[in-house]
């Protein structure tokens, strides 16, 4: 077994270092988990225990990758360490104290949520924003929270008792004051490592300075993609780390093995005083900035684009008449309703697309209550997971129309109702992003984090989208500069970031993140339709201006 074998340079630096804090800032695709993977198996060759490693990432998706990793590393018959997500370890520790209690299940908890008393700050809010704020108001360790908040939490935690279940954030909390009252209940962990450190919030920091010794944490992750502060995660925990071990070794993954040049150049112009990423692909990619009229012609231009490059609009004709298949491509956007036109045109055309993120229709209340009633429904008569979907459907009273595309996802499952449900349970994960879908993804900044796309549209990219700014919130501008960055690097071949003079009929302004940047890292350029679009629009403004003289 050989950890350091196939790693560059730096990567081999970054998985020999010696013992104590190991702080690894990993761009886009410079390789993070194949680097932590080979940590883990560096730290057994030699001669750590398998029980004294830990490792700690945040989807159940990302942990069991790993173990899939290390499995061929190591090979068969070599014991593994303990890879989870930070929940599940918080599970685990609660089990081993006797102070375990059941989960309350997502449809249970929005059901909460959505019934309790609300003080007026809150009105409104929706469900999602509120699962959000209260998540943040639990776990925050140091920030004070106002009486409105704290009135609205105790209601929750109220409604929690009542049924005597725990929610997740609990898993940390509870974890976290086991560990910190009673240092005899800290796991006998020597070595720590951590995925994707820039996601961990104040509480997941604390609680892993409390595992085994915390001098030997390893942290790999990259600042300039921590896109959670709603979350309570944050750049700063770089900062933090470096403050809290002073004289931790720090190393910088810089080759990047995803993105053509054009699109390296583009996102070292967006942070350039950060380590420049090296592009370690040699063919020729392309990047460019697209102005448009309005969002109905920046819709038509990005279908059209995608149209040609998979060879048609059907099902039929997208399944191997082009270049590219539908998966290749994603449209981005900073909120869903910025992705509304290009959604809309999608559905009409019958190009096949997913949406994924803010939006989807995983999150609409009908497909949630089925999904509920399949975890409950009991499969005596052997049904196909489509027709029992049916059934739960007629006894809730759903409307159908609202469940059609769901439903037609089910089929291929045949009557497996648990394949199903793991199924959905893993891209709920990655806000319902299903990468076994041949069809182009619509979907939020947020949740294409960690995805890439042989091609990657970006649009409205306009001040007060993105950056996100109204005239009651100033906005986050550096964590809005990183979902641009994090944006632009989905793209592996081409990437096209558009903007519009108008939008919902109102003059509109091109993002500062694309107008900062000099010409060589993004070529401006325009629809070539935008003349003949603004001549229609002069002409239909001149007819409704006579016919207002009558």
């Amino acid at each position: 077994m050989d950890s350091l074998g196939k790693l560059n340079e730096q990567q081999r630096w970054a998985v020999g270092s010696s013992n104590g804090a190991v702080l690894i800032v990993a761009g886009p695709g410079t390789g993070k988990t194949k680097t932590l993977t080979a940590r883990i198996a560096y730290l057994l060759e030699s001669g750590a225990k398998p029980s004294e490693i830990v490792a700690l990432t945040f989807t159940n998706k990302a942990a069991r990758e790993m173990r899939e990793r290390l499995s061929g590393l190591l090979g068969s018959g070599v014991r593994p360490s303990k890879i989870c997500t930070f929940h599940a370890l918080g599970a685990d520790l609660l089990k081993r104290d006797g102070n375990e209690k059941q989960l309350v299940k997502p449809a249970e908890q929005q059901e909460i949520i959505r019934s309790l008393a609300r003080p007026q700050a809150f009105k409104s809010l929706s469900v999602r924003e509120l699962t959000l704020m209260i998540s943040r108001a639990k776990t925050s360790l140091k920030t004070p929270l106002d009486n409105a908040t704290q009135q609205l939490l105790k209601r929750y935690e109220a409604a929690l008792g009542e049924r005597n279940v725990h929610d997740f954030d609990d898993l940390l909390i509870k974890a976290y004051e086991l560990l910190q009252a009673n240092e005899t209940k800290r796991p006998p962990y020597k070595y720590v490592l951590v995925d994707e450190f820039q996601d961990t919030s104040d509480l997941q920091y604390e609680l892993l300075k409390l595992l085994g010794s915390a001098e030997n944490i390893f942290a790999i992750g990259d600042p300039n993609q921590s896109i959670y502060a709603f979350r309570g995660a944050g750049a700063e925990m770089f900062t933090r780390f470096r403050t809290d071990f002073p004289h931790a070794t720090e190393i910088a993954l810089t080759e990047n093995y995803r993105s053509r040049p054009e699109i390296v150049q583009l996102a070292n112009a967006i942070f350039p005083e950060s380590p420049q990423l090296v592009a370690q692909a040699k063919e020729s990619g392309s990047v460019q900035a697209l102005e448009t009229l309005h969002e109905y012609s920046e819709a038509a231009y990005v279908l059209s684009e995608i149209e040609q490059g998979i060879g048609g609009s059907t099902m039929l004709s997208a399944s191997g008449d082009g270049a590219h298949e539908p998966h290749d491509y994603a449209v981005l956007y900073r909120t869903h309703q910025a992705g509304k036109a290009v959604q809309k045109a999608f559905a009409e055309a019958g190009v096949p697309y997913q949406i994924a993120g803010e939006g989807s229709p995983y999150e609409q209340p009908e497909v949630q209550a089925v999904i509920a009633g399949l975890r409950t429904a009991e499969n005596t008569d052997n049904l196909s997971v489509h027709d029992l979907a049916n059934q739960v459907a007629e006894a809730l009273s759903l409307p159908a129309e609202k469940l059609t595309q769901f439903f037609g996802s089910l089929v291929q499952f045949g009557d497996d109702v648990a394949a199903c449900l793991k199924h959905i349970d893993d891209i709920a994960e990655q806000e319902f992003y299903d990468p076994t879908v041949n069809a182009v993804t619509l979907m939020t900044i947020h949740a294409s984090k960690g995805l890439e796309f042989v091609h990657a549209f970006l649009v409205a990219t306009e001040e007060g989208i993105l950056p996100k700014i109204t005239k009651k919130d100033p906005g986050n501008i550096d964590e809005e500069k990183r979902l641009f960055y994090v944006a632009a690097t989905r793209a592996k071949e081409s990437l096209t970031i558009l903007h519009t003079k108008t939008r919902a009929g109102e003059p509109a302004k091109p993002s500062r993140f694309v107008t900062e940047l000099s010409e060589i890292a993004v070529p401006c350029t325009a629809d070539p339709r935008l003349p003949t679009l603004e001549k229609r629009l002069q002409k239909r403004q001149r007819k409704r201006a006579q016919t207002s003289l009558f």
